[in-house]
């Protein structure tokens, strides 16, 4: 009898469930059909490196259960790409599949979906309401904002477990929401120093972000001082607590990553990334920034902003403090490296807290249903058309544009139809046949879109082949030179494939190592007389001709000598990395 009396006593409660429930069912469906979707459109060559540690590392865990912990252990020591991103991943992986439509339906139920969910919880948190209308539609607009976000598409698309991030990211906020840093405990400063390691490990470049938050931290609890909002006892404590959460964080990467924290401590990335630098001023990249993300999505996001600030006293510091955090996040990193998209993430978290409040509240105090409904089309109407934009119809045309021409976002990641499979394939099958008939490993001199290691390495999987000789005798291109020096690999290679004109996702002058390789070989220079041209060639799409070279005798011991000189005069800084060791029985005098 009470049960019944209190189900009818809760018939609201019974309504925000399922208004919840058809919400996270609606987003989810969505999220899966769009994914299906984009995929079908793609006749390419798909290879991501998180993929290919996830199929590795699934045959190791089957094989050899215990030597699989070992290597995540490993891995999250030494490699700045560890496998602790991919095992969030293993058990959908048995579901999906490891193809790359199962991979990237893995990615959305895993990281994708999941990052959405704490995203509404904060905003939850932060503004409660229970009246069923507003659920319905506050929570639809809400979920359309996650969703038509391009970032997190591109991201999807393109295979990156970056798409994980905003867990990390939402997770920290709305922990720091529910626990400010002066009301905190000791066990609330590990679990923040822990939440921090965690991100890092989960992503290195999150620790540009993390640092970003402890200066911003720091920086607001002494505008409060200042500003005699707070005693200058509990300043010095709440300044404490944050040295007390970051040596925490630090602690834990120093026991389950010794090696990377302590090169990433004593390392210059402002010099070894150089390659991947911002050129221009702060101005140059803002702009560019503002390019990418859309006019029409700053200037919503800068008015959320404002309207959340008036609106919200209880949140104002929160607000103040994510935008200064964002914009410290901005300057740390455009002074290594420039912005990819993901790591436009970092600077998400503002733009979608407070446009997530701004739409709710003016849904909520908005009476007239069919106002509410055309707020929402409206919404949708815009969102929509950078998504629309960005991945299906790059010549949509929108009113909007003639205003300017970034009013939306200048990302783009059409689906991709490669005219060159069969071509590529010729080129794969030629390269088992030499395999098979004398042994050696293969080195591509190449690096784009078009050809690089990984598509000729990984190949087999678009052609529904198993594992072949390319699979397993392709060696790593060295593509920056700054990071990788002289590829040690590659004269222990009996085969070297070259693309003509030579592919680079970087500027020529980081990438001098390849170039000056590849140019030897085309124009018989140097080592080349080492090497005999294969009479195949293949035509790839764009333009590009690649052809085959094959060791035939050895290596004279002069022409490495000029070789190592060349670079060491290009590179004075680092001649460490630019020596040449070759195995003897490949030389000659």
């Amino acid at each position: 009898m009470r049960e019944n009396e209190s189900v009818a006593e809760n018939p609201t409660d019974l309504r925000t469930r399922d208004i919840l429930l058809f919400t996270a069912a609606v987003f989810i469906l969505s999220a899966n059909v769009v994914t299906i979707y984009y995929l079908l459109l793609n006749q390419d060559i798909f290879v991501n490196g998180f993929w290919v540690m996830l199929r590795e590392f699934r045959g190791q865990l089957l094989q050899h259960p215990n030597g699989a912990a070992t290597t995540l252990f490993r891995s999250m020591q030494h490699n700045t790409y560890n496998d602790l991103g991919i095992v969030p991943l293993l058990p959908l992986s048995f579901v999906f599949g490891l193809n790359r439509l199962g991979y990237t339906l893995n990615l959305v139920n895993v990281y994708f979906i999941p990052s959405f969910v704490i995203y509404f919880i904060l905003i939850d948190a932060i503004y409660k309401q229970n009246d069923r209308r507003f659920l319905l539609m506050g929570g639809l607009s809400i979920a359309l904002i996650y969703f038509a976000q391009p970032h997190f598409w591109y991201l999807t698309f393109r295979g990156h477990i970056d798409i994980g991030v905003l867990i990390m990211l939402n997770g920290i906020i709305l922990f720091l929401f529910h626990h400010p840093i002066r009301k905190q405990r000791l066990y609330h400063l590990l679990l923040l120093g822990l939440l921090c390691a965690i991100a890092i490990l989960f992503r290195r470049w999150l620790s540009i972000w993390i640092t970003a938050l402890f200066v911003s931290l720091a920086g607001e609890q002494c505008c409060l001082w200042l500003c005699r909002k707070i005693h200058r006892r509990e300043f010095f404590y709440s300044c404490l607590k944050l040295f007390l959460a970051a040596l925490c964080a630090l602690a834990l990467l120093l026991v389950f990553a010794w090696s990377v924290t302590i090169t990433a401590l004593s390392t210059n990335y402002h010099e070894l990334y150089s390659a991947y630098g911002s050129s221009g001023n702060f101005f140059t990249g803002f702009w560019s920034t503002i390019q990418v993300l859309g006019l029409s999505s700053v200037v919503i996001a800068l008015v959320s902003i404002m309207y959340s600030f008036a609106r919200f006293p209880a949140v104002r510091s929160l607000i103040v403090f994510l935008v200064v955090q964002s914009l410290v996040f901005f300057v740390l990193f455009f002074r290594i490296q420039r912005f990819d998209p993901h790591h436009f993430l970092g600077l998400l978290p503002v733009i979608l807290l407070s446009t997530g409040l701004c739409v709710s509240d003016i849904l909520l105090r908005i009476r007239s249903l069919i106002l509410r409904l055309l707020i929402f089309v409206i919404i949708a109407y815009f969102v929509l058309s950078n998504i629309l934009t960005a991945f299906f119809f790059p010549h949509y045309i929108h009113p909007f544009t003639t205003l300017s021409p970034h009013f939306f976002t200048s990302m783009r990641l059409l689906p991709r139809v490669r005219e060159d499979m069969n071509e590529f394939n010729k080129l794969r099958m030629t390269l088992n046949t030499l395999i098979d008939e004398s042994p050696g490993r293969i080195y591509v001199l190449s690096d784009g879109s078009v050809l690089k290691f990984q598509l000729l390495q990984y190949a087999y999987v678009s052609f529904l082949d198993g594992p072949d000789q390319v699979n397993k005798n392709t060696n790593m291109t060295a593509v920056v030179d700054k990071v990788n020096g002289f590829p040690q690999n590659f004269f222990t290679a009996k085969y070297v494939v070259v693309a003509n004109p030579i592919l680079s996702l970087i500027k020529p002058e980081d990438s001098q190592v390849m170039h000056i390789l590849a140019d030897a070989l085309l124009q018989g220079k140097t080592f080349a007389h080492s090497y005999d041209k294969r009479p195949e060639e293949f035509h790839l799409d764009r333009g590009v001709t690649v052809s085959i070279f094959e060791r035939k005798r050895p290596i004279r011991k002069t022409d490495i000598a000029k070789l190592s000189s060349e670079f060491r005069a290009i590179y004075p800084d680092h001649p460490k990395i630019f020596s040449i060791s070759v195995p003897q029985n490949l030389l000659s005098e």
